[in-house]
């Protein structure tokens, strides 16, 4: 037993600054990428990752309508019914959108029976964001067979009753 005893006090008297540079290095990490905000948003650079939502969207340009747009975590797709500069109506339909780690998308799909390229991206709202309240989607497009273009833009509608207040940026921004 004596023996056991002495040869771990060894042990720890020549390893505890090694153990301690090694703790000390691995609580400096941690804090790090928690003061970056990767715990909470999983990108480096503290942006946060968009959630699977349903966007409510605006289509304008040379056409214009509305419809929906939804994100399973991976995929975009996004439909709507459409009228054109000569009044007539149609659908808009882009489907399998993949989002990449940027929250960037690209792709193809259909308006009014013609093929168009789509590119755009998802804005989540991050935690300690005081002006924006809900998720939002932007993309331009433009139809490949004609030189007409437009942009869809989409938020996540936000129940009042459950959304956080919305803070002022500055208590002189109060009107009395």
């Amino acid at each position: 037993m004596h023996v056991w005893k002495d040869k771990m006090q060894r042990v720890r008297q020549n390893n505890s600054g090694a153990a301690r540079g090694v703790l000390t290095a691995l609580l400096g990490c941690a804090s790090f990428f928690v003061a970056m905000g990767v715990a909470q948003t999983g990108f480096a650079d503290g942006r946060p990752k968009p959630t699977a939502n349903a966007y409510s969207i605006s289509i304008a340009g040379c056409l214009t309508g509305t419809g929906t747009a939804t994100f399973d975590g991976t995929t975009l797709s996004i439909t709507g019914t459409v009228t054109d500069d000569n009044g007539n109506k149609g659908s808009f339909n882009v489907t399998g959108l993949k989002v990449d780690a940027k929250n960037h998308f690209s792709g193809t799909g259909t308006a009014m029976g013609d093929t168009l390229k789509i590119g755009g991206r998802l804005d989540p709202v991050a935690s300690k964001e005081t002006a924006l309240r809900t998720d939002r989607l932007v993309c331009t497009f433009k139809f490949t067979a004609k030189d007409l273009h437009g942009r869809v833009a989409g938020f996540v509608p936000v129940d009042p009753a459950v959304a956080p207040p919305k803070k002022d940026p500055t208590p002189e921004a109060r009107v009395s």
